[in-house]
């Protein structure tokens, strides 16, 4: 394998990118070159890379003492290898001086998981823990997606609905991060500190939809001329992926957070967008959502 430097990795997205789209099963909107590059810049800018292009593919991971590891460090939504490259890897990585290789992002069963294992069967294997995300089909616009929600889940939005209007409250696409940011500061989150008002959260944040550029997707409530809610998340090859949203603390009566979804879940319909990834398992998701997909993490230890 070939290897690159950051900046040759990022020169080469394009190319990246298309082998990430040739990848059976991985979460392609987190394996994209600018998550990957967003979440190493926030979360691990001073480690080592190993970075490298093969004849069909590509590897991307940062060194973390003895160990190779995703360069999405904080989540594991990323797939590190990508592409048909398995092979080419194992035969290169020999070389390197390594204790643990952690491949995250592997759908269990697949043809990648099955190569890997092929690949390193004189090493030991072991199966790190699996991580869900949340997947729904916007297919008919959203009438057909509310039609596939339980009934309660429609009364309760069209109760919210009426609230919300009673309030003057309305939707307004576009903005800034820093709006989203006061917003996160008059939230839950910010009694908490949690959310993007931690500063690698905030820096990953900032780092992505820079990268993202048009394809960001955020949308703000407002009411009374004042930001109250948000809704942040990327659009890219007809997948729209949730990143964050939050509201004003004293709007937690007019169930906002599933007013904002229902917002941009309208907007994304009529933009032609077809799935909606509400990313990692929280309880709630399971009633906006089709069906679970899973991912787990293959450890190969010398």
């Amino acid at each position: 394998m070939n290897a690159l430097t950051p900046e040759e990795f990022e020169h080469e997205a394009g190319d990246y990118d298309a082998a990430v789209r040739a990848t059976e099963g991985i979460d392609r909107f987190c394996s994209s070159h600018e998550w990957v590059l967003a979440a190493r810049e926030a979360w691990a800018p001073d480690a080592p890379s190993l970075l490298a292009r093969g004849a069909r593919g590509y590897a991307a991971f940062v060194r973390r003492e003895s160990m190779l590891m995703g360069l999405d460090t904080e989540w594991g939504f990323a797939c590190p290898l990508v592409g048909d490259v398995v092979e080419e890897f194992a035969a290169a990585v020999e070389k390197e001086t390594w204790r643990a290789i952690l491949l995250p992002g592997v759908v269990p069963g697949s043809t990648l998981m099955r190569a890997v294992v092929a690949a390193f069967a004189h090493h030991e294997m072991r199966l790190g823990p699996t991580l869900r995300r949340h997947v729904a089909s916007l297919e008919g616009g959203l009438d057909g997606y509310l039609a596939r929600r339980g009934s309660k889940l429609r009364e309760n939005l069209r109760r919210a609905a009426r609230r919300a209007k009673a309030l003057g409250l309305t939707f307004e696409a576009g903005g800034t991060l820093e709006r989203a940011v006061a917003v996160e500061r008059r939230s839950w989150k910010g009694a908490a500190g949690t959310g993007i008002l931690v500063p690698e959260m905030r820096a990953f944040y900032e780092l992505l939809v820079a990268r993202l550029g048009p394809r960001a997707r955020l949308l703000f409530a407002r009411t009374d001329g004042e930001d109250v809610g948000y809704i942040l998340g990327g659009v890219r090859d007809g997948c729209y992926r949730g990143f964050q949203f939050s509201y004003d603390q004293r709007m937690r009566h007019v169930s906002l957070g599933a007013l904002l979804q229902l917002e941009q879940i309208r907007a994304l319909a009529v933009e032609g967008v077809l799935v909606y990834d509400m990313g990692i398992d929280l309880p709630y998701k399971r009633r906006w959502a089709d069906a679970p997909v899973d991912t787990v993490t293959l450890a190969v230890v010398r």
